[in-house]
């Protein structure tokens, strides 16, 4: 089973962007906008695709007070996207909430968002392992700057714990300091009330 497949490209609509990235796009793109990425943030952005914010409906009231305790105390940061896509089918997305606030959008609106997102992932492991094992070929043949020898620590937890949640390396939070939640795209074209094209030129315009 694959990623939520959330957007169409309308007919007779002009290709503006592409409708998928290949994983080295994906990947590309992230260190073009977030410099210290590493592998484990790698994994995490897979993981987050493949299986989305599960913890909303397990664990509501704490994610809906961890929201509102975030979004209070955030400042509007300056030259941080708003979307950034973190599957190569563009399916899944996370909302920057700095941007998000300085443009003004609800947050009442991105807690709904994200109950319906959560809804919509069911098992995909299938797919995570897909989208790694591409990264970690091109990593191995120099097609992308990360040390392999830390893909195979990696995979090393991979069969000792299975596929689980990790947080963003230190390196990346000290960095960029990331605060967003992860929502599929049909769900960011709803809550930002944005076509199709416009939604795929705030993701990779």
């Amino acid at each position: 089973m694959s990623a939520p497949q959330d957007f169409k490209c309308e007919p007779g609509a002009r290709a503006a962007q592409p409708r998928t990235l290949t994983v080295q796009e994906l990947i590309r793109w992230h260190l073009r906008h977030y410099p210290a990425l590493r592998v484990q943030d790698v994994y995490k952005m897979f993981y987050q695709a493949a299986f989305g914010p599960r913890h909303v409906l397990e664990h509501a009231a704490e994610a809906l007070r961890s929201l509102q305790g975030e979004f209070r105390h955030l400042e509007p940061g300056e030259g941080e996207p708003l979307l950034e896509p973190i599957s190569p089918d563009l399916g899944v997305v996370r909302v920057n909430l700095r941007p998000y606030k300085r443009e003004g959008y609800p947050l009442r609106a991105l807690w709904k968002a994200m109950q319906q997102a959560a809804g919509s992932f069911s098992d995909n492991e299938k797919l995570f392992l897909s989208w790694w094992a591409a990264f970690a070929a091109e990593v191995r043949a120099g097609q992308l700057p990360f040390p392999y020898a830390e893909v195979l620590a990696l995979e090393e937890v991979m069969r000792e714990r299975g596929l689980i949640p990790l947080h963003h390396s230190q390196e990346y939070r000290e960095a960029h300091r990331p605060v967003y939640r992860v929502l599929t795209g049909s769900a960011v074209e709803r809550v930002l009330s944005l076509s199709t094209e416009e939604f795929l030129r705030r993701l990779l315009g």
